[in-house]
């Protein structure tokens, strides 16, 4: 997806689809039409489409703060504290509810960090191609993404590569082991308690059981209470919660 600035002034994302499948252009454009319909803070807005041949071209309102992958894959960035990563969670949350909740539900497929883009105040929105339980437990990995600070297929310093999930989980179900999978840019500021539900939260999305993933409306509804949790330490100024658990874990 690339930037374009049409004649109204104003940035947009111009992406380029390849012709595959067997989805007539009636059938696109008429889900085109549909998406481009769709008003909601935390989706990112359809402006207009191409379908001329065999080309076939989206238009989206342009993201000036980028993918929440590349914020993730920079060893220095620090502009991912606590509480803006579960802001741009919450985000995310409200924009995939949105989606599931519609009269006509609308599965997203491809739930992923680079599909996770950010404004200028790192306002997180949903974009990509339209099971609900499937579209929840690819969220749980981009969660677990937000809480480790690394990609869900992650090589080990040997140079092997590992599954985020699997190595995680183990840390996830024991309070005293969560320190281990705490993004270390975070440092020493983060709540002990927000640490301890934002891993609960996880677990809850990566059941293996379809059917013990809660809806997105019930993320979103847990993820507000984190942000509260939050809010109140930010608040109060508590002291910091520090966890005495596994040392020295690296994926």
């Amino acid at each position: 997806m690339t930037a374009a600035r049409p004649g109204g002034g104003y940035a947009v994302a111009v992406k380029r689809l390849r012709k595959k499948g067997t989805q007539g252009d009636n059938e696109w454009l008429n889900e085109l039409k549909f998406l481009a319909r769709l008003n909601h803070p935390n989706v990112v807005k359809l402006i207009g489409y191409c379908s001329e041949r065999e080309h076939r071209i989206l238009v989206y309102e342009y993201m000036i703060g980028g993918s929440l992958e590349a914020h993730l894959l920079k060893d220095d960035d620090t502009e991912l504290n606590w509480r803006r990563r579960i802001n741009i969670a919450l985000g995310k949350a409200k924009g995939l509810n949105f989606l599931h909740t519609l009269g006509r539900p609308v599965i997203h497929r491809d739930v992923k960090a680079s599909n996770v883009l950010l404004d200028a105040e790192f306002l997180s929105l949903v974009t990509g191609h339209l099971t609900l339980k499937t579209d929840v437990y690819s969220f749980g990995v981009v969660l677990l993404e937000i809480f480790s600070g690394n990609c869900a297929a992650k090589k080990y310093s040997n140079g092997l590569e590992g599954n985020l999930v699997q190595w995680a989980k183990p840390y996830l179900s024991n309070k005293l082991d969560i320190r281990s999978v705490i993004d270390k840019r975070i440092g020493e500021n983060f709540p002990g308690e927000g640490a301890q539900e934002f891993a609960r939260i996880i677990l809850q999305c990566l059941s293996t059981d379809p059917t013990g993933r809660p809806e997105m409306r019930e993320v979103v509804a847990n993820l507000e209470r984190l942000e509260k949790i939050c809010e109140r330490r930010s608040n109060h100024n508590k002291p910091i919660t520090n966890f005495h658990g596994t040392k020295g874990c690296h994926i």
